[in-house]
């Protein structure tokens, strides 16, 4: 227990460390994007992003997170495989049936089925990145897995910047996608690689089936919390406000992501080795709560009131102004995010994700509900409130439906 425990402060250390250095790049790269491309170059982007996510997003098992949580690895990962390849082809079939709803709908925009095309695949080569990282990520060596990830990210970050610079616009910003699992795929080849054989027998497939059929309702419903809100400001306010929200919230999500990418990986590895009860997990996450819950008002109070649009403005340049009005309700969500990431860890490595999903269906609801008419009543001011209200029922309603389990499922 203790040794588990040096390991995930080791692992913890280099993921932090290597996530300093691409999150930088990217947090960077992100402003330079948004100043060159404008708020409707971006629009357009997220339009595509939007689209494809949420289709995609049906097909979301995370058939990798079995092989983490498994024991069996080698057989899992090979069960794993299989699936994955399924999963590949109904991507694309999905994508067809998309592009040509596209086009039968007279929509118009050539850029869409580049950038959608260049999109699904690089999503088909993470899942494959993905799996074949997972067994060393399963042995908590996130010495190698971390490192590989950021030289990835700075690959893909210069990649995109300079299809941009050569006038690829929007595609240039879609490389990334297919960039990243490449590299990643090459860093594997030369760190351990493992054959990808795929094992098509029952016992292979249904063990990884068994777990990642509950884990896929969590999953569809998180991919539908993240862009349901997208969909719903474009579909109000334009493609061009939606270039706004999708390039603030972008930033937001990129600095959330160096927070809950060891939280993600490292505690969720470590949790799936250990055994942690409920109740000693319950004051963690109480804790966690109380940390995030003064963290949100601080940056509220001190920082994005008083500052935020001049802040926004001299980062991003004058026309990305309006964002500033998103800002209050964002620094919510994303402190309710840090809080969330935890739990739903906690809550998968102890198969009670299913129970985690209902804060999703919280969110949804909320966002559903009221994001249309606060928009119409309040503008972005009123998308980025929706969004932090949405995000508390999203934390209340999970931490509730978590712990009324009496007795912890253990893997």
């Amino acid at each position: 227990m203790r040794e588990l425990g040096r390991q995930a402060a080791r692992s913890s250390a280099w993921v932090i460390g290597n996530n300093i250095l691409a999150g930088l790049a990217s947090f960077f790269a992100q402003i330079w994007f948004a100043r060159v491309l404008g708020v409707a170059e971006i629009g357009r982007y997220a339009v595509v992003i939007v689209a494809i996510d949420l289709t995609l997003g049906l097909m979301d098992f995370g058939f990798n997170r079995a092989v983490i949580r498994g024991r069996n690895i080698p057989k899992l990962f090979n069960g794993a495989l299989a699936l994955i390849l399924f999963q590949s082809v109904a991507f694309f079939v999905s994508a067809g049936v998309i592009f040509a709803l596209h086009y039968l709908l007279g929509f118009e925009g050539t850029y869409f089925y580049l950038v959608g095309t260049i999109l699904i695949v690089g999503r088909a080569l993470g899942l494959f990145a993905s799996l074949g990282w997972s067994p060393v990520e399963a042995d908590l060596q996130y010495r190698a897995l971390s490192t590989a990830r950021s030289i990835a990210a700075l690959v893909a970050i210069g990649s995109a910047i300079a299809f941009v610079l050569a006038g690829a616009g929007i595609a240039g910003l879609a490389v990334r996608d297919i960039v990243y699992p490449l590299v990643l795929l090459v860093a594997l080849r030369l760190y351990c690689w493992r054959r990808f054989v795929p094992n098509f027998a029952r016992d292979a497939i249904m063990p990884v089936w068994g777990f990642s059929r509950g884990v896929w309702t969590l999953n569809v419903l998180e991919r539908s919390a993240i862009r349901l809100d997208y969909a719903l400001v474009g579909s109000a306010l334009g493609v061009e406000i939606l270039g706004i929200y999708f390039q603030v919230r972008a930033l937001m999500e990129g600095v959330l992501s160096f927070i809950a990418t060891p939280i993600q990986t490292v505690l969720y590895a470590f949790y799936c080795r250990t055994q942690v009860l409920l109740e000693t997990a319950r004051r963690n996450v109480l804790r966690w709560a109380a940390a995030v819950s003064i963290g949100a008002l601080l940056s509220i109070a001190i920082i994005l009131v008083p500052f935020g649009e001049k802040l926004l403005t001299s980062v991003l340049g004058s026309e990305w102004a309006e964002g500033a009005n998103l800002l209050g309700g964002f620094a919510v969500y994303f402190w309710a995010m840090i809080y969330f990431e935890n739990l739903k860890s906690l809550a998968m490595a102890q198969a009670l994700h299913a129970k985690a999903m209902w804060g999703r269906v919280a969110q949804i609801l909320i966002v559903g509900v009221f994001m249309v008419p606060l928009i119409k009543l309040m503008g972005l001011a009123g998308a980025g409130l929706v969004a932090g209200l949405a995000a508390i029922a999203l934390v209340v309603t999970a931490t509730i439906t978590v712990f009324r389990t009496k007795e912890p499922i253990v893997a």
